[in-house]
């Protein structure tokens, strides 16, 4: 193919476009293709000496087929997949017409099935079946069909055209899509993917910019192509094999709840697997990935072996890509590292745990211990207030020397929790008197001391999920809430009468109950939504019977071990009861996590 300025039906008329497995699959969001139908409606009608410019694609030939010419997308992707949905949507409102299904006709020929019945744009392998099916086609995809990120995206994608063109007349429809016909391409076409490494840029003001895995994409495949000589075909081949595994695996975490994003997971790879201390303190490059590769690159230790190395690079943030991947799963059946999610603070650890899950093999025992003090210096970490960003550098160096010896690696994580008079911080905030404004940390706290009393001997039930402590759960019947034993919305009276926290303290003075005792760790239980919402403001002796029948524990407990029961039987909660459990959860906290 020529290069130079096309239109989008010339570039259409004699070849098909594939995006290769090296490349992210459709990222564009709403806001994307709102510019883009935008972008149509804006351009001047009838001037025909002021085509639209659509953008610019970056191709490599591939063998070529029967009729048609076939070239990978190597840059354009995103805007040539967005171009083949509003096609597909205003095409289709445009046959609801019979004067002009005849027309709409002609624009599928031209933009998406060749006369010889062949598409014309095939999307990355993972999403090309849905894109068939339901966005070529009419079905309607079910939850299960979402499986990645980019298929929801496709498919809403489809959703936003259809919705926009329905309320657009027929003639306003033909007229955007005669717009995107005439539009203009500015092509660069090459013979192989390594020359396309060359020339590979963005630029582009639409759109979403490059993100910092495919700038260290882009970077490695023209370094290989340079280096490699004679192999550099087959050099850039294992490459283009790494990110395409890299690819694959972000979509699969990508939907998985409190995931990472790609350009995280590739800061966490740079700062627990390659060296970046030595090239200075202050800098902190695993930051910045391309720069880092950049530096060691020309760095001078690496001359006559930086394919080798390079393709090093690219497999081992495979590796951690899919690493992540399987991680994310491993929540379901640990319970420490479903904790540690559950906590809410993972991005400090995130190095430190991808290394020691890659290297686990070594001591498996010993990755349990390691993740539970994780989970342990996270939650203190939350209840002593200190900033989720705390410990940040020491935990990525202790990432980047870590080589498998998991009893120094929890000793130090150990030592780690006693900095910044965390012990001392963590029990006086445990004493707070609204510890129930702590909000995820009094769940996770109340939702581990529930799993706790679950695994007592002679208990059967299953213990809570960590889905369920980190409330990602939407079933009612089963989400977990925050419930005031003694109600928020008590009589007047109770809120208002004058009490003490310690009686044995005669300097304390008098507060009223709703600022001494209603918000106290000891007043909170967990329960489900459903079923604490149909208690309203019953007096605790009617709640008795719904605390027993209860699913949780903890719930049993309120009547069985800390409420007073009075001569007539019944039973009562009062300010002795928050007393004392208080300080069994509290003793709790201190001791088990």
């Amino acid at each position: 193919m020529e290069n130079g300025q096309k239109t989008l039906s010339e570039l259409f008329a004699s070849n098909t476009f594939t995006v290769p497995v090296y490349q992210r699959a459709y990222a564009w969001d709403e806001q994307q293709c709102e510019d883009f139908i935008r972008d149509l409606m804006e351009h001047p009608q009838g001037d025909q000496s002021k085509r639209h410019f659509l953008g610019t694609v970056l191709l490599a030939a591939r063998l070529p087929g029967d009729f048609r010419n076939r070239f990978d997308v190597v840059d354009g992707q995103q805007r040539l997949t967005t171009t083949t949905i509003f096609a597909i949507a205003a095409i289709a409102k445009m046959v609801e017409d019979e004067n002009l299904r005849s027309r709409a006709e002609t624009f599928r020929r031209a933009l998406l099935i060749s006369s010889e019945g062949e598409r014309l744009f095939h999307t990355v392998q993972e999403d090309e079946g849905f894109l068939e099916r339901f966005v070529l086609g009419n079905e309607k995809p079910g939850n299960g069909d979402f499986s990645t990120p980019s298929k929801r995206r496709l498919w809403c994608a489809k959703a936003f055209f259809t919705e926009r063109l329905s309320t657009m007349e027929l003639k306003d429809v033909d007229r955007l899509l005669t717009v995107l016909y005439h539009s203009r391409v500015l092509v660069y076409s090459v013979d192989t993917p390594a020359e396309a490494t060359q020339i590979f840029e963005f630029q582009n003001d639409r759109g979403k910019p490059l993100t910092e895995l495919e700038r260290l994409k882009s970077f490695l495949m023209h370094r290989i192509y340079l280096h490699s000589g004679p192999n550099a075909g087959t050099d850039l081949d294992i490459v283009q094999h790494a990110f395409g595994r890299i690819y694959l695996a972000a979509e699969r975490f990508e939907a998985e709840p409190l995931a990472p994003a790609a350009d995280s997971v590739l800061s966490y790879h740079c700062a627990a697997f390659m060296s970046w201390s030595d090239l200075g303190a202050d800098k902190e490059l695993w930051r910045e990935p391309k720069e880092l590769v950049r530096q060691r690159l020309n760095g001078g230790a690496l001359v006559g072996n930086i394919p080798d190395w390079i393709k090093a690079i690219a497999y081992g943030l495979a590796d951690s890509f899919e690493a992540v991947v399987d991680l994310l799963k491993e929540r379901d059946s640990f319970e420490r590292l479903g904790g540690l999610f559950a906590v809410g603070r993972t991005a400090v650890f995130w190095p430190l745990l991808l290394k020691a899950w890659r290297l686990r093999e070594q001591d498996l025992d010993g990755f349990g211990h390691a993740v539970e003090e994780m989970e342990r210096l996270a939650w203190r970490m939350d209840v002593a207030n200190l900033r989720a960003d705390t410990f940040e550098s020491t935990l990525r160096r202790e990432a980047e020397s870590f080589s498998g010896n998991f009893a120094n690696l929890r000793a130090r994580l150990i030592e780690i929790g006693s900095w910044h008079r965390i012990p001392e911080r963590y029990i006086a905030n445990l004493d707070q008197e609204n510890f129930y404004g702590e909000g995820r940390t009094c769940r996770y706290l109340l939702w581990r001391y529930e799993n706790y009393l679950l695994s007592r001997t002679g208990n059967k039930e299953k213990g809570l999920s960590w889905r369920e402590a980190a409330n990602l759960e939407r079933d009612p019947a089963i989400q977990l809430t925050l419930d005031h034993i003694q109600p928020q919305d008590s009589a007047p009276a109770i809120l208002a009468r004058l009490v003490v926290w310690n009686p044995a303290d005669p300097e304390e003075k008098p507060q009223t109950f709703e600022k001494c005792f209603l918000n106290r760790l000891g007043n909170i239980v967990l329960d489900t939504r459903s079923t604490g919402a149909a208690k309203g403001k019953k007096d605790f002796n009617e709640r008795v019977a719904h605390y027993r029948n209860s699913r949780l524990q903890q719930e049993h407990e309120l009547v069985d071990v800390f409420a007073e029961k009075s001569g007539d039987g019944t039973y009562q909660w009062t300010e002795e009861s928050i007393r004392r459990r208080h300080k069994h959860l509290k003793h709790f906290a201190q001791t088990y996590i």
